[in-house]
């Protein structure tokens, strides 16, 4: 598993994944699959990257019970802003999939849709959960190669504890917060 010190590097990251992202009135670096990080001695890929930002539909390669997969158009809710990506560590110049992490952004404060979506999920769950629980529900599906070890998430995006609850994934949240009410029965007996 990511060290605690790891993921919260990674969670600075992702904001990379919204390639108009600025940190501190700058440009912030482009995240995309394929780039490598070393965070404290170990490499990391990036090996997929999800940016709802900018757009109304996304693409979802979904497989298909024959075989193959077909590109579904899948809308997302008003003030969305989900930026998400799944990283890998590498060992010996190779790329661990059996401890895939997917890491969502929180809240841009320079995109309006993005705070608006926060402001708006105070009382429930963010609108970005539905995005990201399809991000990853996509993941699994479209990589059984691969094995989702851990999620995490900033602020905003604690909605992960709830992906990860469904998905028994553990998952490590920096100071979020969460409305616990809107866990299942199910995702509330995996949780405890």
């Amino acid at each position: 598993m990511v060290t605690d010190k790891q993921l919260k590097v990674l969670n600075e990251l992702v904001y990379g994944v919204d390639h108009d992202y600025k940190k501190d009135g700058s440009p912030y670096i482009d995240v995309y699959p394929g780039i490598e990080r070393k965070i404290e001695n170990q490499n990391f890929k990036v090996l997929s990257t999800s940016n709802t930002a900018n757009s109304s539909t996304i693409t979802l390669h979904e497989p298909q019970p024959n075989g193959g997969y077909k590109d579904v158009p899948y809308t997302v809710q008003p003030n969305d802003g989900f930026s998400g990506m799944a990283v890998a560590p590498i060992t010996n110049g190779v790329v661990d999939y059996g401890n895939v992490t997917v890491i969502a952004a929180g809240t841009n404060p320079a995109s309006l849709d993005d705070v608006g979506g926060a402001v708006a999920a105070v009382p429930g769950l963010s609108f970005q959960y539905k995005t990201a629980e399809k991000y990853v529900a996509n993941l699994i599906a479209e990589h059984p190669d691969w094995q989702i070890k851990q999620l995490s998430g900033y602020s905003q995006s604690a909605y992960m504890l709830k992906v990860g609850a469904k998905y028994h994934i553990p998952t490590t949240v920096f100071h979020g917060w969460f409305n616990y009410n809107t866990l299942t029965k199910e995702e509330r007996a995996y949780m405890n």
